[in-house]
């Protein structure tokens, strides 16, 4: 302890009989030098039955360590080494000294024979318990037996090299100096209890199996009283957070070992095409209402991407809102191009978008589309759709005594005749009816598109 102030620890705490507590430990004050009691005496004012001297404490380790030797050896200071290694013994022996004869005639006959078995220690009652494989050993010379642990690879368990060293196992661990266990008392099937775990013997050697048949009673076949049980693991793969792309996180559930790099989805024949929508985000949300999108969708590799477009003192930073990515629907199915098409709703990422209108390369690109990704685009099944209703649509012109039509013109006509469209349906029609984009085209369009007569006339070169 340096030099420093202890809580709680004065100069009267120093007085002879006195036990202060410094940091936790107690120390007993049983004397002091003559400075000090000179001190203490004309400074500090203590009384004289405070500075004598007391004896010093009785250590209890000391006194029964002195009482086992009175005991032993009639010496109190003298260690006479009773307990004497075996191994000692035996080379004392070599070298001449007498020993005593009872157990010789056992290691003349048997010297350093063993009786193998295997034992197991079912321990699975208890919390993290398992099933333990040993190895006994039975000494015939002495009637000993030691009990080593067997270890596998990558077991989990530190190399102990012994459960129990060579000794004489008592039957009954209350009563340490009754019966020992004897080699008529191992037998292939028996539990023994190795200070109070039970072991199973399941298998022996072929020199025990000859030793118990010499013996007149052989050993019964080996057996396995515990079925081996594997641990099924089930790999469950956790929910796509949204974060990076799926086939990242994926490849993260796999392991950390960097691997070859999977190839994403690519088609070749779309290389480059590219639909875009004006979107805006549906929202309870107030401040939501007015933000605007800009979503991009790449056919080559099914991957989308969304941009917000900066908005003066709208509050909001405009940017990129969403990175190029593979996306998914809430139920984990993909979002593939026939889910884009002006008025549909696209939930991405707990954020759902409402699809307004589309740039004119998009329609191009959807109207003139062989595989049916955007089927709100084809015109040919429209055709047949509005050719079901072409006497009603004649008579509503009729009817109206309508010349010249606008969009909203057609829409009212095509809903007034029983025709439920989508809007993205009906922009696709108007299209092919208005192909200059002036804005207002005769209803007789409309009346040769339901009866599937041609719109324009292809005039030749040398008119």
């Amino acid at each position: 302890l340096r030099r420093g102030k202890v809580p709680g620890v004065t100069a009267d705490s120093f007085k002879i009989g006195n036990s202060p507590t410094i940091y936790a430990r107690s120390y007993s004050i049983i004397a002091a030098n003559e400075s000090t009691k000179e001190y203490a005496r004309n400074v500090l004012g203590w009384p004289e039955d405070c500075l004598g001297t007391l004896p010093w404490p009785e250590d209890t380790f000391i006194k029964k360590n002195l009482e086992k030797m009175m005991r032993e050896t009639g010496f109190g200071n003298v260690n006479r080494n009773r307990k004497m290694h075996p191994q000692k013994e035996y080379m004392e022996a070599l070298l001449g000294k007498p020993t005593s004869m009872s157990d010789l005639g056992s290691f003349l006959v048997n010297g350093q024979k063993c009786l193998c078995f295997d034992v197991i220690w079912d321990d699975t009652q208890k919390l993290y318990g398992d099933v333990r494989s040993y190895k006994l050993n039975y000494f015939l010379s002495d009637d000993t037996m030691e009990v080593l642990p067997v270890h596998t690879r990558n077991d989990g368990r530190d190399q102990f090299p012994k459960l129990l060293k060579r000794s004489k196992v008592p039957v009954d661990i209350a009563r340490p100096n009754g019966p020992k266990y004897t080699w008529q008392d191992l037998k292939i099937g028996t539990t023994i209890n190795i200070y109070r775990r039970p072991m199973i013997i399941t298998s022996a050697d072929q020199f025990t199996r000859k030793f118990y048949a010499s013996k007149g009673v052989p050993l019964r076949q080996d057996f396995d009283p515990i079925e081996p049980y594997h641990v099924q693991y089930e790999r469950q793969i956790p929910p796509y957070n949204g974060f990076g792309s799926e086939e990242d996180s994926l490849r993260s559930c796999t392991g950390s070992i960097k691997a070859t790099p999977v190839k994403k989805e690519f088609f070749y024949d779309r290389r480059g095409q590219v639909i875009r929508f004006n979107a805006r985000m549906v929202s309870r949300k107030s401040e939501d209402k007015n933000r605007r999108f800009v979503i991009q969708y790449f056919l080559e590799d099914n991957t989308m991407s969304i941009r917000e477009p900066p908005i003066r003192n709208s509050g909001v930073v405009g940017g990129s809102f969403l990175g190029r990515c593979p996306c998914k629907h809430p139920d984990g199915s993909k979002i593939l191009p026939i889910n884009f098409y002006v008025g549909a709703v696209v939930e991405v990422n707990c954020h759902k978008f409402l699809l307004g209108e589309a740039d004119e390369w998009s329609y191009r690109l959807m109207e003139n589309d062989c595989v049916g990704n955007f089927p709100y685009s084809d015109f040919e099944r429209l055709q047949l759709v509005v050719g079901q209703y072409a006497t009603e649509i004649s008579q509503y012109f009729a009817k109206n005594d309508l010349s010249m039509i606008t969009f909203d013109d057609m829409v009212v006509c095509l809903t007034a005749v029983g025709l439920k469209l989508k809007k993205q349906e009906l922009i696709t029609i108007w299209r092919k009816v208005d192909r200059r984009g002036k804005g207002k085209v005769s209803f007789m369009k409309l009346v040769k598109l339901a009866k599937g007569q041609p719109l324009h006339v292809t005039i030749g070169s040398g008119w």
